[in-house]
């Protein structure tokens, strides 16, 4: 094989690699930078190891490929360099001139203008950001899978929460981004749609996202009681918490379908109402929910199976959150603010 050849591959094959190397490592430092203000130091350091990491897996594999393709060299030190030139020749493919200038090129660009590489990766993070549909997030649960246990199973409450209130959240946003809408609020969500018939999915997904999450923060594996107030305006309306506790079951139980038992108040003074599917007490003026038990089959049908009377029953007896119902009683009756739900990303 001709020497000037060969010396000239090698050249340019250098050269190749050493300006990919820079424009490598500058993009990396580019990368970086358009991730950090995202996902912050350590995310933006695991960003740029992971991908090194796929690039270098994908090199060796191609490179491994390339190998496999080729035919077995001739035997001799001279055949096995001839070899090695031929794939470097292949590598830079027939235009080495060009690959190298162009490597030069972006290699000096990113060098001496790093910003440029951070800013696109900044407007490309931002812009899909803004086009997925990523607006509520999934509230956590305020408690351990298994925590509500026995009345409520840890495969029950992994159903419950990681499926279908998931859903409904996935849903709600696909929509909004699909309607182009940002709300600043979910109860806006849901009042806004509660009466047009054209936006019914919207508002079934908004006011069930809305349901489940102020129905896991209803509930409390540490028992509790209704402070003073809410005990007293409990003995008014009632008379008594087991009177109440009758009357939740009666109205939950006999709820026709799927739906929602609330224990809600009009300013002072309590009242008890079902709503169907998933209407709730936000939509209903001047109505303060305390606290609300699920009445749909995904919530109890793996540990009690069509038996939901039992099911409100246990509920009631162990699990109603009575300091936060107690907490919203008081911002019914002008102290304090009531629970929203947690605002959009």
């Amino acid at each position: 094989m001709n020497p000037r050849r060969i010396l000239l591959a090698l050249v340019a094959a250098a050269a190749f690699a050493a300006s990919a190397a820079v424009c490598v490592v500058a993009l990396a430092f580019a990368l970086y930078a358009g991730v950090e203000p995202y996902l912050g130091r350590a995310g933006a350091s695991g960003v740029v190891a992971g991908t090194a990491a796929l690039f270098i897996l994908f090199l060796a594999l191609m490179l491994s490929g390339a190998a496999r393709a080729r035919p077995k060299p001739k035997t001799g030190k001279g055949a096995t360099a001839e070899n090695l030139v031929e794939r470097a020749m292949d590598f830079i493919r027939d235009k080495p001139v060009v690959a190298i200038a162009a490597a030069i090129g972006v290699g000096i660009l990113a060098v001496r203008n790093p910003q440029y590489f951070g800013a696109a990766i900044r407007a490309f993070v931002e812009g899909a950001a803004k086009r997925g549909p990523t607006m509520f997030k999934l509230p956590d649960l305020p408690f351990a899978y298994d925590a509500l246990e026995p009345v409520i199973s840890a495969e029950t409450m992994g159903f419950h929460h990681d499926k279908h209130h998931a859903k409904y959240v996935e849903t709600l946003n696909k929509l909004l981004d699909e309607a182009a809408q940002a709300p600043t609020d979910l109860e806006g969500v849901v009042l806004k749609t509660e009466h047009a018939p054209e936006k019914v999915k919207l508002f079934d997904n908004a006011a069930q996202a809305w349901n489940h999450a102020f129905f896991w923060t209803c509930m409390s594996p540490e028992p509790s009681r209704p402070d003073d107030e809410l005990a007293s305006a409990i003995e008014s309306a009632f008379g008594g918490t087991e009177k109440l506790k009758a009357l939740f079951v009666k109205e939950g139980a006999g709820h026709f379908g799927s739906g929602w038992v609330w224990l809600a108040a009009d300013g002072a003074a309590l009242k008890l109402m079902t709503t169907h599917d998933a209407d709730d007490a936000l939509t209903h003026a001047h109505m303060t929910p305390l606290l609300t038990c699920d009445l749909w089959e995904h919530a109890y049908y793996l540990d009690y199976q069509n038996e939901r009377e039992s099911f409100l029953e246990a509920w009631f007896d162990a699990l109603p959150n009575w300091r936060f119902a107690s907490a919203q009683y008081a911002a019914a009756t002008g102290n304090g603010t009531s629970w929203r739900h947690p605002k959009p990303s």
